[in-house]
């Protein structure tokens, strides 16, 4: 049986459109294509949109991650940004992964590769659970 997983649902997470292409308990991977808003001015990949995709597919790890109408249960305490270097191509993925979950706080990572393979960032974050919304 398929549990039923939910995910936060933001106006920023549209505008970017990116795609979740696995969920798993501690693991997310994701697609941001290079487009619109997801583009700086010299064609590149944004670096805010690189930060705020990566940020999206985090909090969603440091569950519960949201109620069923996709409202979050968890707000970023701390990022940590390395951008390696710029990304070539139509799109860039992100893999994001559960690293700790404790009873209030989690720690996860995020590696971000061109359509190459090339790693262009990596990031870190940490997540604090709002009050009264569970948590182990």
């Amino acid at each position: 049986m398929e549990e039923k997983i939910h995910r936060i649902r933001q106006p920023l997470d549209d505008a970017l459109d990116f795609t979740v292409r696995v969920i798993q308990e501690d693991h997310m991977e994701a697609d941001l294509p290079l487009r619109g808003l997801a583009v700086n001015s010299l064609g590149r990949a944004h670096g805010g949109a690189i930060v705020s995709t990566a940020d999206a597919l985090m909090a969603n790890l440091s569950g519960p991650p949201s109620d069923d109408r996709g409202t979050q249960r968890a707000v970023t305490v701390a990022l940590q940004v390395h951008f390696i270097r710029a990304a070539r191509g139509a799109s860039v993925r992100f893999e994001a992964q559960l690293l700790h979950s404790g009873r209030r706080l989690s720690f996860t990572e995020c590696k971000v590769y061109d359509q190459s393979g090339k790693l262009v960032a990596q990031i870190s974050g940490s997540y604090a659970r709002l009050e009264g919304e569970g948590g182990s």
